[in-house]
């Protein structure tokens, strides 16, 4: 799994977000370009939740991993 985090309002991209996926342990931080990787996992539905210090945390419920295939998931989190 792989995707791009940005800011909702300026469109910036966002570094050291922290992205969380449950069951399970995996987790990923973006990096300068407000890029993650997260893998290997397993195949499933998965609770991702965003969250970096003064915004909003998102979640998103039952999003489906399959095993052999790399995901891209890009969002934006909103300031508080």
């Amino acid at each position: 799994m792989r995707g791009t985090v940005t800011d909702l309002v300026t469109g910036l991209v966002l570094a050291g977000v922290t992205i969380k996926l449950m069951p399970g342990n995996y987790t990923g931080t973006t990096d300068t370009d407000g890029i993650y990787r997260i893998s290997p996992m397993a195949s499933g539905k998965y609770t991702i939740t965003y969250s970096l210090p003064l915004y909003e945390d998102l979640v998103q419920s039952d999003y489906e991993v399959k095993l052999g295939t790399v995901s891209t998931l890009n969002n934006s989190l909103k300031p508080l």
